[in-house]
């Protein structure tokens, strides 16, 4: 993604210069968020796949861990050593580098989803998270004491750069099923003509098909075609990379 490579480049040039790295983190919140939110909602996503496994480790976590009910002789817990059940969904935001602990692992997404949570598109990640709303401020609060807030500025820039890799993730392949043409979670429904359209590009893939090909596949107005598909295609906002040229057209990236 040309996005993530922007935000990289801009966090990787203020680390290296020396420049003031808190406000630039702050800075890059909603860009980022934005770009988290993307690939949760793209099961294709290695970033989505991540969060499956990391949900049900937080599950399990919170199934051994009921509620404790505490007598009013016995001491409050302290502000730094939450009760363990409530702050189950704190692990979601908990980065942790260096510990050898089985949710540990996902560090880089725990950091992500903590900037994420931190920026503008909170409810966006509550959702994918399936925490509640009204308790996410909490829970990154939580997290926080106990990971990020031991955590320098300088480290906090590190660990962001080396977390943004985990969105480095090239854009899903494009591919006919049915007639359907899907673009990771995104489906266009095709007509029939349009399938076949589509299909004989892939087939030639990143060589230019002419009219006498398209009729040789009963596809006599490979002009209208092209045109009705590319107005359903820019409706569903993907990219699929059809090109023309002098009545000639070409499908240049298929897997």
């Amino acid at each position: 993604m040309a996005s993530v490579q922007r935000l990289q480049k801009e966090l990787s040039l203020k680390l290296d210069t020396g420049s003031s790295v808190q406000q630039d983190i702050l800075q890059l919140r909603d860009p980022l968020g934005s770009l988290v939110i993307k690939a949760l909602d793209d099961d294709q996503h290695p970033l989505a796949e991540q969060l499956q496994d990391l949900t049900a480790l937080i599950d399990s976590h919170r199934a051994k861990t009921p509620a404790l009910h505490r007598s009013k002789k016995q001491h409050p817990p302290s502000q730094n050593t939450p009760n363990k059940a409530i702050v189950s969904d704190a692990h979601f935001f908990m980065p942790q580098p260096g510990i050898s602990l089985p949710v540990r692992r996902f560090w880089p997404l725990q950091l992500l989803l903590y900037e994420t949570a931190c920026s503008s598109h909170q409810n966006a990640v509550a959702r994918c998270l399936g925490v509640d709303p009204e308790k996410i401020r909490y829970h990154v609060q939580q997290a926080h004491k106990i990971s990020i807030g031991f955590w320098s500025v300088h480290q906090h820039g590190e660990h962001l750069r080396t977390a943004l890799a985990c969105l480095d993730y090239a854009d899903p392949p494009i591919r006919l099923q049915g007639k359907m043409l899907m673009c990771g979670v995104k489906e266009i429904p095709l007509s029939s003509q349009q399938t076949a359209f589509v299909q004989l590009l892939m087939e030639n893939s990143g060589m230019w098909v002419e009219h006498e090909k398209f009729h040789g596949r009963g596809i006599h107005n490979p002009v209208k075609i092209f045109f009705t598909l590319s107005k359903k295609i820019a409706a569903h906002e993907i990219t699929v990379p059809i090109h023309s040229q002098a009545g000639a057209y070409m499908f240049t990236d298929v897997t």
